[in-house]
């Protein structure tokens, strides 16, 4: 959606959807590196591209004018495969989640948030990579307390804060802030 005002006359961008036709996609996030913009986004775990419940993760380039993914979306992480994600139960069989992508750069590291089930609930977890289509590996659990969907800010002290949502139950769901210069140290 884009608008002369934040507040008033949005249209949309484009009258498609710029994550691949018949995927199912969702929480996709702006992420602008090296000045060039990108889309990081989930293919949904119910109804997965590869037909086998694993929740996906990719990152495409955008056009510059952000109307269009040029090239092929690239996976950066598999809720099956990242052997942290607990398999829940679907229809036919069990998924895999990952979902609430969001990136930022610290220095020449790109830091992935994002958010799956594990054992001990819903989470945010982090990883990271030395390049933007490099291997994003885990880091570090930032929120083990039935949270998810981050994203970083920084607020008028200067100071990184992380916003999601907690708790993941429909209709409790608030927004919660962690001060991320302390907990992802």
């Amino acid at each position: 959606m884009t608008s002369d005002q934040l507040d008033k006359d949005f249209v949309f961008l484009t009258g498609e959807y710029i994550t691949p036709a018949n995927w199912t996609c969702l929480d996709a996030t702006l992420f602008v590196y090296g000045d060039e913009p990108y889309l990081c986004f989930s293919n949904e775990w119910i109804d997965a591209v590869g037909g086998d419940g694993d929740g996906l993760l990719f990152l495409a380039k955008l056009s510059p004018d952000l109307k269009y993914i040029e090239g092929k979306p690239i996976k950066i992480v598999s809720g099956k495969e990242c052997g942290l994600a607990t398999a829940l139960p679907m229809a036919g069989g069990e998924g895999w989640v990952a979902e609430g992508p969001y990136l930022i750069t610290e220095g020449k590291k790109i830091y992935l948030y994002w958010s799956t089930f594990t054992e001990k609930g819903y989470c945010v977890i982090r990883n990271v990579a030395d390049s933007i289509f490099g291997e994003y590996k885990f880091d570090r659990y930032i929120y083990l307390n039935d949270g998810g969907h981050s994203m970083v800010f920084t607020d008028n002290d200067n100071h990184r804060k992380l916003l999601f949502h907690q708790p993941n139950k429909t209709p409790l769901e608030r927004a919660f802030i962690l001060d991320l210069d302390t907990v992802a140290k």
